[in-house]
């Protein structure tokens, strides 16, 4: 075979070669693609072909096939498609027809009972859509598609189990819930949803899901539920361990908590301390010396916590707040606020229990203080769990001193130290004659866990008796006061690591002290400038020896950060001459990753490429402040450009768009692609906070500047984002010749892109009228979609066409695409995407006499939507009113206020809930392509 070959049968049938798609007329042509496909290569006899093909084959039926053969092989298929006496085949390899790779997974899975879901998942992400999709009037399709359901049916039945028992359940929940909108009934599929719900401690969507089921049979065919899901459904109202996971840690959604690479020695006593302090306390303070373990057993303490203590976690680090810094904007900057202010903070973690750890906050003590009062008195949902050297001195503190392992603790500080020293030596133990030279350096060390892993470290190169004279010699100040002597022994123990360190590694440490937060070897290799030996062998090397801390994060990739007494360390010292150049290096480093990551947040990788970029923030925040600082336009234009849809995603509106503006209005030139990438990142920013005049000048910009640079694919997204705009503005013609545009310069661009043009021409569309046309252009851009794995253009083409339903009285087939849509977006962690769409619900209800239900709907949206910096009234203005005053025209005044105040007080998963009951009372398909809504 010259040319490849590849048919993507999941969705609408995509047939390629080399890579360009063949566009085959529908009806026969398409299903006879299909079919051979589905054999990948194997002949296919005629008259099975017809049958396939045919309900009721005309008379000469064997004749017509060769005819549409003859068709399709004088086209682009013609050296792909062969015929002969065994009958027809499609020369294409088994693993590029989807179908049949999906089949070939399973089958190899399911026959190696294999517990390691990698295979099962590879199978899974090749579901995007459901199968032959626009084929399913062909007898082929009908049979092939229950064969392949029969196979998902295999597979979650392997793979739920094994992703909730890894913590994985959210993407049970938001995959499984796309399952049985196709398979409603399916107990054993309801069984694994309801499960991975309870197991998130999510109990009312747990018990939702079964009730659902339970009124379908009941409805459907008069059966009840089988006595396993009865039992299912008690287990999960008495919170049983077996269901509910006895930690509740997959519940807890946890922002910049580190999950520790070695296990606790001790400390049980200091953690079940933490643990009943918190629980009759919102303030908790762990007090005491540098290097005693304070952030570790936060860290610990918020690790263990269950969901009846928080719903959500965040951890601030202030070490890297500079003395007279803001202590409130790097909070915010942590909580994902819109603004730097208390009442945006607030809006963030209100209506949930929710605990922030404030982490090193001795240096900036009075501003921590005044943060937490602040905090603390608007926000009756949350606990504060701060880490300082001394108290905040704030009425209600509840003050845990965390000092040495020393006394009843001091066996913990030996195990620790050989612990850490076996480690060091390559898992060979110190001996029992060492016992006696391993307590007398804890004891000289005051039993400081940083201290003893510091010098644990040592005894690769040096005996326990020479480190323990080394130590001798180094002891405390004379005549300090007892804190004073531990902080001294950390000093002493960190001055006495750094002072024995080869020259390359003494340097590289002063370096690292550069960063911000957290950073990986491929940015050290990339910034720093040690030459004796590869920087990567001198960064582990220092890792090593416990003078870089290694943390695992959530996703399992390996993050390495100074520990805080380690950079107060070095910073002290004299920086290298080069100082300007790591910077410089350093700027460089995070506008080249940022170029490389942004298009990531588009595809199926958003959700790791957003949790990377978190963890990134604080050496991102810092590039992009010295490129504003150093006058440098272009270096600070690219990293605003890359940073905007992150920002966009996080809510942080406003600050985002202050730093785009700050980049854009520095003098000299830049790279009018540059700008222009930056330019289209603004748009969003600006149009979804309200500004819509302003996101339109962003556009008239950014089309200037994207075709000065040639940058096609953002002039494409700018000239539809123009056409949309002059469809508003009431110029058709205009709107029609930019979209044109703006579609012919997307012909080879990404399937994500192009996903987002076409959701673009769908809201341009309806805004001129042409409902039709738009509803085709939305089934593509939701095909595209889930084919690249853009689930914001997924679920703003469901929210335009729910518009769009709306508008022509279609309000049961409007709640039908909104309430999954709203489902997947949340679980996807898109909260803004899904308040718009469960908004539009509400304004559906007026037209199917739901009015209190919309009102409640409004009410929860607003009080949710406060969270993550959404309101939908300044993002779809007049429209959200018209939604609202439609419900409350159906009402009494006194009731609707009733209504709306009761939905202020839900749960996001209470508003998930209460929608998928209104959508399951008015049960009917939803509409996906034009044809569809043809038919009502």
């Amino acid at each position: 075979m010259t040319a490849r070959c590849e048919v993507h049968a999941f969705g609408p049938l995509d047939t390629r070669v080399d890579g360009t798609r063949v566009d085959l007329s529908a009806g026969l042509s398409s299903a006879i693609v299909a079919r051979l496909a589905l054999s990948a290569g194997t002949p296919v006899p005629a008259e099975r072909l017809v049958e396939a093909v045919w309900d009721a084959p005309p008379a000469n039926a064997v004749g017509s096939l060769r005819v549409y053969v003859s068709r399709l092989r004088s086209g682009p298929l013609g050296a792909a498609l062969h015929g002969g006496r065994g009958g027809y085949a499609l020369d294409v390899a088994p693993d590029d027809v989807d179908v049949v790779r999906f089949r070939r997974l399973v089958d190899e899975a399911a026959a190696d009972a294999s517990t390691d879901p990698a295979r099962w998942t590879e199978a899974l992400s090749l579901w995007t859509a459901p199968p032959l999709e626009d084929l399913a009037a062909f007898p082929f399709a009908v049979r092939e598609q229950q064969e392949l359901r029969a196979r998902l049916h295999t597979l979650w039945e392997h793979l739920a189990p094994l992703l909730v028992e890894r913590g994985e359940a959210r993407t049970v929940v938001a995959r499984l819930e796309q399952t049985l909108a196709h398979d409603p009934s399916h107990e054993g599929l309801v069984a694994h949803l309801a499960r991975a719900y309870a197991s998130m401690g999510r109990t009312s969507e747990a018990l939702a899901v079964i009730d659902r089921l339970t009124d379908l049979l009941a409805e459907s065919a008069g059966l009840d539920a089988s006595p396993a899901i009865r039992t299912l459904r008690q287990a999960i109202l008495r919170q049983d361990a077996s269901v509910t996971g006895a930690s509740g840690e997959a519940s807890i959604r946890r922002h910049h908590v580190p999950v520790p690479l070695t296990g606790l020695v001790g400390r049980q006593i200091e953690l079940r301390r933490i643990e009943e302090a918190r629980a009759s306390h919102r303030l908790v303070s762990l007090v005491g010396p540098g290097g005693a373990g304070k952030t570790r057993l936060a860290v610990e303490s918020a690790r263990r916590a269950t969901t009846s203590i928080d719903a959500e976690q965040w951890m601030v680090d202030l070490a890297a707040v500079p003395v007279d810094g803001d202590v409130r904007a790097a909070t915010a900057d942590a909580l994902g606020a819109a603004q730097h202010s208390i009442e945006s903070i607030a809006a963030r973690v209100e209506g949930r229990p929710s605990l922030v750890i404030l982490d090193n906050a001795e240096h900036v003590i009075a501003a921590a203080r005044s943060l937490v009062l602040d905090l603390l008195t608007s926000c009756a949902g949350l606990a504060v769990l701060v880490t300082s050297r001394e108290p905040l001195g704030i009425a209600g503190e509840y003050v845990i001193r965390i000092g040495g392992l020393v006394g009843d603790a001091a066996p913990q500080a030996v195990e620790l130290f050989r612990e850490r020293a076996t480690s060091a030596r390559g898992g060979i133990a110190p001996s029992s004659a060492d016992d006696a030279a391993i307590r007398r350096a804890c004891l000289l060390l005051d039993g400081l866990p940083l201290a003893l892993e510091l010098a644990a470290a040592r005894t690769d190169l040096l005996s326990i008796d020479e480190l323990v004279s080394a130590l001798d010699r180094g002891e405390g100040l004379p005549g300090a006061g007892a804190d004073d002597r531990r902080h001294a022994s950390v000093e002493n123990t960190i001055r006495w690591s750094t002072d024995s360190l080869p020259a390359d590694e003494s340097a590289l440490l002063v370096e690292l002290g550069g960063f911000a937060g957290p950073f990986t070897l491929d940015a050290v290799e990339s910034i720093c400038t040690v030459v004796d030996r590869p920087l990567r062998e001198v960064a582990l090397s220092l890792a090593r020896k416990s003078l870089v801390a290694v943390d695992e994060t959530e996703d399992g990739h390996r993050r390495y950060r100074l520990l805080e007494s380690m950079k107060a360390h070095v910073r002290s010292s004299v920086q290298p001459s080069g100082d300007e150049a790591w910077r410089m290096r350093h700027r460089a480093y995070f506008a080249r990753l940022i170029d490389g990551l942004a298009p990531a947040v588009h595809t199926h990788a958003a959700v790791a490429t957003h949790t990377l970029l978190d963890s990134l923030a604080p050496d991102l925040q810092l590039a992009t402040e010295r490129s504003i600082e150093a006058g440098d336009r272009d270096m600070a234009l690219r990293l605003a450009a890359g940073q905007s849809w992150h920002w966009f995603k996080r809510g942080w509106l406003a600050d985002g768009r202050a730093v785009l503006d700050r980049a854009l209005a520095l003098p000299g030139p830049s790279d009018p692609a540059v700008e222009a990438r930056a330019l289209v990142g603004g748009v969003n920013l600006v149009y979804q906070s309200g500004d819509a005049e302003a996101a339109f000048e962003y556009v008239r910009i950014g089309i200037e500047r994207a075709t000065e640079g040639g940058d096609d694919l953002s002039l494409a997204r700018l000239l539809a984002y123009a056409a949309y705009g002059r469809s508003l503005f009431g110029q058709p013609d205009e709107a029609e010749r930019l979209t044109a545009q703006a579609m012919a310069l997307s012909e080879g661009a990404p399937d994500w892109l192009r996903a987002e043009l076409r959701m673009s021409e769908g809201q341009t569309l309806r805004a001129l009228g042409k409902r039709a046309a738009a509803l085709d252009s939305l089934a593509d851009a939701q095909r595209l979609a889930r084919r690249a794995g853009n689930a914001w253009a997924l679920t703003s083409s469901d929210y335009v066409a729910g518009k769009i339903l709306l508008e022509v009285r279609r309000p049961i087939d409007a709640i039908a695409l909104l309430a999954p849509g709203a489902r997947g977006a949340a679980c996807g962690g898109d909260y803004p995407s899904a308040l718009a769409l469960l908004h539009l619900v509400g304004g559906a209800t007026a037209l199917v006499e739901r009015h209190a239900i919309g009102a409640r709907i409004f009410g929860a949206v607003d009080a949710i939507g406060r969270r993550y910096s959404y309101s939908p009234i300044d993002a779809e203005g007049a429209d959200a009113i018209v939604h609202r005053q439609r419900v409350s025209s159906g009402m009494l005044p006194h009731e609707y206020d009733a209504a709306y105040d009761e939905g202020a007080a839900l749960t996001l998963g209470d508003l998930l809930a209460l929608v998928d009951a209104l959508a399951a009372g008015l049960r009917r398909p939803a509409p996906r392509t034009r044809e569809d809504a043809s038919r009502s």
